[in-house]
């Protein structure tokens, strides 16, 4: 009589699932539809998705409610704002990497929310987008190319850098890797493949 087959190990090929943080205007959503041509990952999650779930969900939410509004250039406040956030869209991303992992599909998510400390590392590749070039970043901010629609927030250069600066803080003793998205799109996607391995 044959024997069962009693091992249950899992066969099945880990999800190449690549989230991209990041402030406003380094050029996330670009660089996402980049590597979603030359990886060919037709799965894509911004933050605008990730937004409209939670609006869809909790819509009373007062931290839904107020979404993206730093009226205030104060650094401690932007972080604790920024906190709440990303602590709360973690839940959907949580739900759609652990959908991707069972369905073995691979996934390109960006947003600024992206905090490390909400993320489940052994499931993700993540990275952190910036721009050194300060002029070359103010230009992006004020005139984005593919994020046409007007910003789900309230930000200006000045609380976009401040929260640039708390995203850096916090991805550093994770040693997550930050790249300069300062040259054009497809050298920054090259980088970030050679990083990666993918």
């Amino acid at each position: 009589m044959e024997k069962p087959n009693t091992d249950t190990t899992d066969t099945r090929k880990k999800p190449l699932i690549l989230v991209l943080g990041g402030t406003y205007g380094v050029g996330k959503t670009t660089l996402a539809h980049q590597l979603s041509k030359e990886l060919n990952i037709p799965h894509q999650a911004g933050l605008g998705f990730c937004y409209y779930t939670l609006k869809t969900l909790l819509p009373d939410n007062p931290i839904v409610k107020n979404w993206g509004l730093y009226n205030t250039s104060n650094k401690t406040s932007i972080k604790r704002i920024l906190f709440r956030e990303a602590k709360l869209i973690s839940k959907v991303i949580h739900t759609l990497i652990d959908s991707a992992t069972k369905t073995g599909e691979n996934y390109i998510i960006e947003g600024l929310q992206l905090l490390p400390k909400y993320l489940p590392f052994e499931k993700i590749r993540y990275c952190v987008l910036t721009v050194t070039d300060a002029d070359e970043y103010k230009r992006r901010f004020e005139h984005p190319t593919e994020t046409r629609t007007k910003r789900l927030n309230s930000s200006t250069l000045e609380i976009a850098k401040t929260i640039e600066e708390i995203i850096l803080e916090e991805a550093a003793p994770y040693n997550v890797p930050v790249f300069d998205n300062v040259s054009l799109i497809s050298e920054t996607s090259q980088k970030i493949r050679e990083h990666f391995g993918i």
